[in-house]
């Protein structure tokens, strides 16, 4: 209860202060697995492609965030946790990994997602820097 109101006061706040809305060229809002990402200004790039996606996307959608940053306080985690259903993400890699590879003609395989047929949001931290 305490995070949908979290997401209704949020989703008020920055349709207010931002005006952010979407502008659908050649792709209608659909419920199928779709990359959304921003230039990453600020950490309310996020929460401004959020709002601008209708609500029965905005439930559905994932944003994906850096579990050292995102998880430092019990109100971040709480908020990517409860309210947007995010996605963890470790920054530093412990041991380094090659990219898994697909097979030959699979789309399933291709398409390798952490969360396969849920759209997610990309909007990877300033400081990123892959191992």
């Amino acid at each position: 209860m305490l995070a949908k109101l979290m997401s209704v006061f949020l989703l008020g706040l920055v349709r207010f202060l931002t005006g952010s809305q979407a502008r659908w060229y050649g792709c209608p809002p659909k419920a199928e697995q779709r990359i959304y990402f921003a230039n990453h200004q600020s950490h309310a790039d996020m929460v401004m492609i959020w709002a601008a996606l209708p609500e029965e996307l905005r439930s559905i959608t994932r944003p994906i965030a850096a579990r050292d940053y995102w998880t430092k306080t019990p109100l971040r985690e709480w908020i990517t946790t409860a309210v947007f259903n995010a996605v963890y993400v470790d920054r530093q890699a412990s041991v380094a990994r090659p990219a898994p590879q697909a097979a030959a003609g699979d789309p399933a395989a291709a398409r390798g997602s952490a969360v396969p047929e849920e759209p997610s949001t990309f909007s990877p931290p300033a400081t990123f820097s892959p191992p």
